[in-house]
């Protein structure tokens, strides 16, 4: 007996030459699918790193930014808040708590008392004085006796504020501010000028002064000002 050796038939040799060549075609299909798979997924990856980065770059600024103190100027005529000077991260060591809050409360004196609203007369003149000693609210009072007065002046008009700088100094352990200011008048009949000041003032706290609970509630650190002067620069 001996093994015979087959022959294939050359419709059989057509279709497993078809199938060899149909699994060589699917191998590389599916390699060239696989390639792609990686490729899409390395473009994705190198996107969302990207995107990452760019997002944490862009809320580091939106922080930095936010995180930067500012003294604000509030003119109670307008209702315009305006930034008096930005804290920057190389000054905010030379800025404490004492000298933020002294330019607070000077800011603040200096709107209630030079800015001017028909409206808002009562309430800027009242605490004007409850910002002053005795002596300086008695020279605030006495200027609305005369022709100058802002409401004699402006009548329904305004008067608004803006506040360019304040410097703080100590002479003699005297708490000294010097502020310039800008003033925007509008009179009745929408007439507009505009005058510049330094504004020179001496100032304490006094939180053991008697103040009623109102008073309290408006200035509970007890700041007033002891002497007030202003100059009218020239344009």
């Amino acid at each position: 007996m001996f093994n015979r050796k087959t022959k294939n038939s050359p419709e059989v040799s057509s279709l497993a030459n078809k199938a060899r060549s149909f699994e060589e075609d699917k191998e590389l299909m599916f390699k060239r699918s696989n390639r792609t798979a990686w490729t899409i997924a390395a473009v994705s990856v190198a996107l969302l790193v990207g995107q990452s980065i760019y997002s944490d770059y862009k809320l580091n600024k939106l922080v930095e930014a936010v995180s930067q103190p500012t003294i604000l100027g509030f003119d109670r005529s307008t209702g315009i808040v305006d930034p008096i000077s930005v804290i920057s991260k190389d000054s905010i060591a030379e800025l404490n708590a004492q000298e933020a809050l002294d330019k607070h409360f000077v800011n603040l004196y200096i709107q209630n008392r030079e800015s001017y609203s028909y409206q808002t007369i009562q309430q800027t003149y009242d605490l004007t004085q409850i910002f002053s000693s005795e002596q300086v609210a008695e020279d605030y009072r006495k200027e609305f006796n005369k022709e100058t007065a802002l409401d004699k002046v402006l009548g329904t008009g305004t008067a608004s504020v803006k506040v360019v700088s304040i410097t703080l100094e100590n002479i003699g352990g005297e708490n000294i501010a010097t502020a310039r200011i800008v003033v925007n008048y509008k009179d009745a009949k929408k007439v507009e000028f505009v005058k510049n000041f330094t504004i020179r003032m001496s100032y304490e706290y006094n939180p053991t002064l008697g103040l009623d609970l109102s008073e309290r509630v408006n200035n509970p650190m007890g700041f007033f000002v002891t002497s007030y002067q202003k100059v009218q620069e020239s344009l």
